[in-house]
């Protein structure tokens, strides 16, 4: 009997690269960065559809482009986010949960290269239900 190839659908990712030091490294620890992403992204099916950068810009900034990642994986451009660690797009551990949980609602996914898939899955929280 012959076995069908299955070939699975490739995941579009939008990379995220972001590095923290001094501004006369950034560039080369950027490319580092990516040559480590990109040998991840191809040896696990995912797609880069989009690169954004940190350079040396602060949270702040981190958290907009972070939250422009995430309209765009809203609107289908993309199925996730592609990053090297999350403690790179977070502050603490309950900035990192909101923010998987943020891509996880809008029906995507991170994706660490040192940490593998990170995503919530909700079966659905009615809204406007009271705790006690």
């Amino acid at each position: 009997m012959k076995k069908k190839r299955t070939t699975e659908k490739k995941v579009r990712c939008i990379v995220y690269i972001s590095t923290v030091g001094d501004m006369q490294h950034v560039n080369q620890r950027e490319q580092r960065q990516m040559r480590y992403i990109s040998e991840y992204a191809n040896g696990n099916n995912i797609e880069v559809v989009k690169v954004m950068r940190r350079n040396v810009l602060g949270q702040l900034d981190v958290n907009k482009h972070f939250d422009r990642i995430v309209q765009m994986i809203g609107e289908g451009f993309a199925d996730g986010i592609l990053i090297a660690n999350m403690q790179f797009i977070s502050k603490d551990i309950d900035d990192a949960c909101r923010k998987i949980a943020k891509v996880s609602n809008v029906g995507g996914a991170i994706y660490s290269v040192d940490d593998g898939k990170l995503d919530f899955q909700f079966k659905g929280v009615p809204y406007g239900c009271k705790s006690r």
